[in-house]
């Protein structure tokens, strides 16, 4: 009982002190919503204009998000928010701008309850719809989109800590994707050269993508890839987790997941030869049932599919 009534009265005065450091740091109740908002923090908005021929774009931020949008704009502009705790490194030489963000904020932020919009945690990168240019982006807590950049790249490498990558519309050579904690999603995708894609925890989603070769592994999470065509293999990975594909054609198909299930749906290829097992589950194909082992030789797209813990459900009829 003493013990109980001593945690009630330090919760009570945890709550007190920050009561406290809530009404010191300007709470009102009467705007509570505004209080909650720190964009007053970051000032005015900063722009940055490229002066030279630029062929690479190579960023790297703490706790920024990445956009890329497509302009009219004859030259790059690079729009973004300061704070008193950041420190900032731009440069531009030799065809590339280089961007590095690194945050210092003190213990004392523990006590700050005042969040920062969208808007002032993100470096907007505006370009030239005709400017075909390499991108190695990277966050470590934020997230990238390219959803209305210029339809043309090189290469692209992105890679994000904790947060989102998001892609669409876009024609390019290489595209390589790493992701520790957050959600991978692509659509409207054609890569003249490979897709490899790491995540440790977190989903991949692939729509209407066209490429040679489509690697992804994850340790934690579903990977799902509909409508799409691999010129040669698709190879997809997972440690926890399950694998959905929907009309999607490859010359060959690794699918593998150690705890999870694996859906294939394909009606556009009558003739696929088969090679499925798993360790603890079942087998489906065209809706009978097959036992724990399903191996067949009627094509010459061939689709191989493991799983130690969990069920397979093939549809390849139309």
């Amino acid at each position: 009982m003493k013990v109980f009534n001593r945690i009630i009265i330090l919760i009570f005065v945890a709550g007190v002190v920050l009561i406290a450091v809530a009404f010191s740091q300007g709470l009102d109740l009467r705007n509570l919503g505004d209080f909650f908002i720190d964009d007053e923090a970051y000032g005015e908005s900063i722009s940055y204009v490229s002066s030279t021929s630029i062929d690479s774009l190579d960023i790297n931020v703490d706790t920024r998000h990445i956009v890329i949008e497509q302009s009219t704009l004859d030259h790059i502009q690079i729009t973004y928010y300061e704070k008193e705790d950041d420190q900032w490194t731009i440069d531009e030489s030799n065809g590339e701008i280089s961007i590095i963000q690194t945050n210092t904020t003190s213990r004392f932020s523990w006590f700050n309850f005042k969040i920062p919009s969208y808007n002032v945690l993100t470096v907007l990168i505006q370009i030239p719809s005709d400017l075909v240019l390499n991108y190695n982006l990277r966050s470590d807590t934020g997230e990238i989109k390219y959803i209305d950049g210029p339809s043309v790249a090189n290469s692209m490498t992105l890679s994000v800590d904790t947060g989102k990558i998001k892609i669409e519309h876009i024609d390019l050579n290489t595209l390589t994707l790493q992701n520790d904690t957050g959600n991978i999603y692509l659509k409207d995708l054609n890569v003249l050269g490979d897709i490899h894609i790491s995540m440790d925890t977190g989903s991949i989603s692939g729509d209407d993508i066209n490429a040679a070769k489509l690697e992804a592994t994850s340790d934690t999470g579903n990977i799902t890839i509909n409508d799409s065509s691999i010129t040669n293999i698709l190879k997809l990975e997972i440690d926890t987790g399950s694998i959905y594909i929907d009309q999607t054609n490859a010359a060959t198909y690794n699918l593998s997941t150690d705890t999870g299930y694996v859906e294939f749906k394909n009606t556009s290829i009558p003739n696929m030869s088969c090679n499925l097992s798993t360790d603890t589950g079942s087998i489906r194909v065209n809706g009978d049932s097959q036992g724990s082992r399903y191996t067949s030789t009627q094509g010459d797209v061939v689709l191989n599919i493991e799983v130690d813990t969990g069920s397979i459900t093939v549809n390849i009829l139309s």
